[in-house]
């Protein structure tokens, strides 16, 4: 579709203030269970984005709907989905009514690199730059979008668009192509991943003179065959409402209705010509058609995700993970490929180590603990996490606490109960205390409450890990503690001084755990590519560093359990939770991650990398290139790091060397037509 077409169609869509108040109430609920309130209306120093009150916020838009603000249903969810979005946190994330219908798109990709890793990068069309095989020929780089100085038009669009990052460089970074993101099938923001409607004409401008007239389009999102949603209540009643048409044909192909254009050219397999899959072909032959190790099922369908390559001629082996996300059988395929990695490499002789974490977005957490442990055998991984105390929690907590406790083996509700809620978010005493290592004995031990930043949270926890039955039901039925005790007497792989990390600074979630113990605990360097055309820091890990995901749906089912097995919590918690608006889902952190003897959440902290590299036209989708220019400037020349970017403190030091940067901090809104 075209752009204007979309939008004309999201324009036409009725409001009713009765259903959107019920959604603000429903909403309201579910976001006092986020750990960051606090901090994200008073946000400590080096924070690199705008302070947001969500409460005040949500009474706002609450307010501008009942007094007739709103004049259609879209203008109601992008008021609503900005301030979600200004949240700047990966896990807090909404499906919900017709802003969930389309995402816009950009008919080409781009791409920002510098000609040499020392000039500042400038912006060209992806084509052009994945065609550029030799010396000879220079894509003329784009110097305007709309008339707009590029740079000025894109730092909107991504102030706008991109979700959930902690600081400009990263929101930039979400905007262009990167192979690690191709063999993920995923799609950058610019690209087809935009929330709000961006106008029609996007015309860009050259430097060699030229312009480019095209349209901005749109992607339908709504796989089913429901036959044609004609009118604005059409759409209301689908994507508002949840109800289907009299014309929806369940059994009809889906494929039919995609709305969408097909923009990978590969057969999604990851295979080539080897014997060897890979992800040579998935990534328009960015990654080596060779790699040396490759988890079992490897390909954009399939289960696996890791791979690892071996440079001989500098002596380093690369770990590339760009997923933690990893279910069943594939969990332990996983940490195999790790250690048969390790394995080799040592065979190998090959002395330094790259892990690269680039589009890593998070997954299973035990992951990060296994992989953390394959490379630091002697050091036990450390991962303490806190909630928001409120009322609602505490009810919560207490009840189904207290359930699980007093389930007893021959009882009825044993064998239904005492597995499945082992690993359960409201079950404390399965869990440490992460200031004594020992089980919680109750919730009210658990839930304090602490005071801190003018907020109410809990105790901090840790996973325990040496618990079979909340390993299984917390990860799958892995069993983290069966094979990864910790040893003293083994030697680590590596030196840590050998091992990087390679980040894009969209590491997030599990991501953003593994690179946290693997820098504070391991002591190793990190180095991150990309950002904003300008020089100075970039923090390699700029998703979101909370504990945990929730989902609304998950705490919907909470209160009903924690309703029929206590009478006090029945007639406390919401009986029955309403959207009013048909939700995919809703998404929120539940716990903060903190340090050992510091209370403010990881979220807040100003966590630069060691180094900072630029893409470049020869590395942006030539990742052996890319490898080589990250081991360079770590191991070999510290001049090949982006001028001002080392001297800043990094996540594995305790001593800063200066204060954060400041930043220019652009507040979005949700105005039509950039």
């Amino acid at each position: 579709f075209y752009a204007r077409d979309a939008y004309q169609c999201l324009a036409s869509v009725p409001f009713n203030s009765a259903v959107a108040a019920r959604f603000i109430e429903y909403y309201n609920t579910t976001i006092q269970f986020q750990s960051t309130l606090a901090y994200l209306r008073d946000p400590p120093e080096g924070y690199q984005q705008p302070k947001v009150d969500v409460l005040e916020g949500l009474a706002q838009i609450q307010q501008n709907s009942t007094d007739g603000y709103f004049k259609n249903q879209y203008e109601f969810e992008a008021n609503l989905q900005t301030l979600i979005y200004s949240m700047h946190d990966m896990h807090v994330d909404l499906s919900a009514g017709v802003l969930s219908a389309f995402s816009f798109a950009s008919p080409v990709y781009l791409s920002s690199v510098s000609i040499d890793g020392k000039q500042e990068p400038q912006v060209y069309i992806w084509d052009d730059i994945v065609a550029t095989t030799s010396d000879e020929w220079k894509p003329s780089p784009i110097i305007s979008i709309n008339g707009e100085n590029v740079v000025d038009y894109l730092t909107r669009f991504a102030a706008l668009n991109s979700q959930g990052t902690l600081e400009p460089h990263a929101d930039w970074n979400q905007l262009f192509a990167s192979p690690a993101q191709d063999i993920q099938a995923g799609v950058n923001v610019f690209g087809g991943g935009a929330t709000f409607y961006p106008g029609d004409n996007l015309t860009f401008g050259f430097k060699n003179g030229t312009e480019w007239p095209l349209h901005w389009l749109a992607i339908y999102n709504n796989p089913y065959n429901t036959g044609p949603l004609e009118t604005g209540g059409d759409f209301y009643n689908y994507f508002v409402l949840g109800l289907l048409p009299a014309s929806y044909n369940g059994s009809a192909d889906d494929s039919s209705c995609s709305g969408g254009s097909d923009d990978d050219d590969s057969d999604g397999s990851g295979s080539s010509s080897s014997s060897k899959p890979s992800w040579y072909e998935a990534s328009y032959h960015a990654y080596p058609s060779d790699p040396d190790v490759v988890q079992l099922d490897l390909s954009i369908a399939g289960g696996g995700i890791v791979t690892g390559y071996f440079l001989h001629d500098i002596s380093t082996a690369v770990l590339s993970i760009p997923s933690f996300d990893q279910f069943g059988d594939n969990i332990g395929n996983f940490s195999k490929t790790v250690t048969k990695f390790i394995d080799s490499a040592q065979k190998a002789k090959l002395e330094h180590v790259i892990i690269d974490l680039q589009q890593n977005t998070g997954g299973t957490p035990v992951l990060a603990f296994d992989t953390f442990m394959q490379f630091f055998p002697r050091t036990e991984p450390y991962a303490a996490s806190r909630r928001r105390d409120h009322y609602l929690a505490n009810v919560l907590g207490g009840t189904t606490t207290d359930f699980w406790s007093s389930l007893s083996p021959g009882d009825d509700l044993y064998d239904f109960y005492y597995e499945d809620l082992a690993a359960s978010e409201w079950v404390v005493t399965d869990r440490l205390d992460a200031e004594t290592g020992k089980n919680f004995s109750s919730w009210p031990e658990f839930y304090g409450p602490r005071e801190h930043h003018g907020d109410l949270f809990s105790l901090p926890e840790r996973y325990n890990l040496t618990s079979e039955i909340f390993d299984d039901e917390a990860f799958d039925d892995y069993f983290f503690d069966s094979t990864h005790s910790v040893d003293p007497t083994v030697q680590n792989p590596f030196k840590a001084e050998n091992i990087i990390l390679l980040t894009d600074g969209l590491c997030s979630s599990t991501c953003a755990l593994y690179a946290e113990m693997m820098t504070t605990q391991g002591h190793v360097r990190t180095v991150v590519a990309g950002g904003r055309p300008t020089k100075g820091p970039m923090q390699a890990v700029s998703g979101s560093r909370g504990a945990i995901a929730y989902w609304a749906d998950s705490l919907d089912y909470d209160f009903s359990l924690a309703q029929l097995v206590n009478d006090t919590a029945n007639s406390t918690l919401p009986q029955v939770r309403d959207p009013g608006i048909f939700t995919n889902f809703a998404g929120f952190t539940l716990r903060d991650q903190v340090r050992k003897d510091d209370d403010t959440p990881l979220q807040f902290k100003y966590l630069p990398a060691d180094c900072r590299i630029y893409y470049t036209v020869a590395n942006v989708y030539n990742m052996s290139r890319l490898w080589r220019d990250a081991a360079s400037a770590i191991w070999d020349d510290q001049s090949l790091c982006v001028a001002d970017s080392t001297s800043y403190i990094s996540a594995g030091k305790t001593v800063p060397a200066q204060g954060p940067p400041s930043i220019d901090i652009q507040v979005p809104s949700a105005e039509l037509g950039l």
